[in-house]
């Protein structure tokens, strides 16, 4: 892997990560009368390609 190539997947994983910490904290911040509109998503691990294994997608 060049090094070029392995600073983009660098770049790539912090920038999901950054995205998927943002939905988590909208999430929490949304108004709570009971239930949130919207779903939370964890990711498991983020591979060199920025593709997302999730292990669990609710609908809260």
């Amino acid at each position: 892997m060049t090094r070029r190539a392995l600073r983009m997947a660098l770049f790539h994983r912090t920038r999901i990560a950054v995205h998927l910490a943002s939905v988590a904290v909208l999430a929490q911040s949304l108004p709570m009368d009971g239930q949130v509109a919207g779903s939370v998503i964890i990711a498991d691990q983020i591979n060199a390609n920025g593709q997302v294994h999730l292990i669990n997608s609710k609908g809260w």
